[in-house]
């Protein structure tokens, strides 16, 4: 049998990452059975993998941006262990690592990001990113669409700058008739998220679209800082490693009260208008850094940014983004009773 055509997935020594990382094998696609689970290679980066019964339908996604390494090893560990029968699966299961080609090259994205071109609504655009977009939609709608049960979905990023909050979770906008869960809320701290944030309005990332297309508890989680392959400590993502596993394996995951989170939510952005558009303030100025009204946050062509009100945090700032683009995020302070008013546990 020739190399072309050996087998992927029934290779004792397949790596999805590394799969990922060889361009050669990109359009491969294969179906095995192992340990009484289906593993499907249904796309470049995308496996499914279903038990025999299961009724929760789980997804976890990194690499949306190919230099965030921590979380795309974290899932090649997860699959590994349930290649080799340490995991049993008791859940409906969709692997993604987003952008293959910006991992092969160790860049963010090929030509703009992919995280903000998960719209329902056709987009203009044809290059890479804009691609992948429409075919990860697409596994997604038809992963969910045959799901019975509960739907999560955990997109594993890392940020661009050292943070306040090591880890923490974007939890996206949405129309559910509760909005925010206290039970999903609970099994993030207990799997090491020290903050929540949460969006005031719509926006086209990865977690927002399963959310709102598919009523998915659906969050964005930040695990830490970006560091090429082979540079991340395992140990840093211990905890929630731990509680994914329990996902896979259909358990509980530790959990942990709401009093643990410090809880923020927007309440303004700032917007790249022009050329000569700027911070002002340090590039490595870390996320959930507190500013006092009265600051002056960016200039630009025209205008400057300065802060009203009460105090602000500043989150995702990069000076660098497109324009029309978000530059910067501003947040502030919510408490849980805030949220949840019958109860701050």
């Amino acid at each position: 049998m020739s190399a072309a055509t050996a087998p992927l997935l029934g290779s004792p020594d397949f790596s999805f990452l590394q799969h990922c990382l060889d361009d050669a094998n990109a359009s491969r696609r294969e179906r095995i059975e192992r340990h009484g689970v289906t593993f499907s290679l249904i796309d470049e980066g995308v496996l499914q993998i279903e038990p025999q019964e299961a009724t929760t339908s789980l997804v976890l996604s990194a690499g949306v941006h190919g230099n965030e390494t921590a979380p795309i090893e974290l899932i090649e560990r997860l699959l590994q262990q349930l290649f080799d029968g340490h995991l049993q699966l008791h859940v409906r299961l969709l692997l993604i690592l987003g952008n293959p080609p910006a991992m092969r090259c160790a860049e963010r994205f090929v030509d703009t990001n992919l995280n903000r071109l998960f719209n329902p609504e056709p987009l203009d655009g044809s290059g890479y990113e804009h691609k992948r977009a429409r075919q990860l939609m697409s596994h997604l709608d038809h992963f969910f669409c045959t799901a019975s049960g509960a739907r999560l979905h955990y997109d594993l990023h890392t940020a661009i700058r050292d943070s306040e909050y090591e880890k923490f979770a974007v939890y996206p906008h949405n129309n559910h008739p509760q909005p925010w869960s206290k039970p999903q809320l609970q099994l993030l701290a207990g799997a090491g998220i020290e903050a929540v944030l949460f969006q005031d309005r719509p926006s086209p990332t990865f977690s927002w679209y399963s959310s709102n297309v598919h009523g998915a508890h659906a969050f964005t989680l930040e695990l830490g800082k970006v560091r090429g392959f082979g540079e991340n400590d395992p140990l840093r993502l211990q905890a929630i490693e731990k509680s994914l596993a329990a996902l896979i394996e259909g358990c509980d995951p530790q959990t942990q009260p709401l009093a643990s989170l410090k809880l923020f939510r927007i309440r303004d952005q700032i917007i790249r208008r022009g050329e000569q558009f700027e911070l002002l303030f340090p590039d490595d100025l870390p996320n959930f850094s507190r500013f006092m009204p009265g600051s002056l946050l960016s200039r630009d062509d025209d205008a400057c940014y300065t802060l009203t009100g009460t105090p602000g945090y500043i989150i995702f700032p990069n000076a660098r983004v497109e324009i029309g683009a978000r530059a910067a995020l501003i947040a502030e302070a919510v408490e849980v009773d805030t949220l949840f008013p019958e109860t701050s546990s």
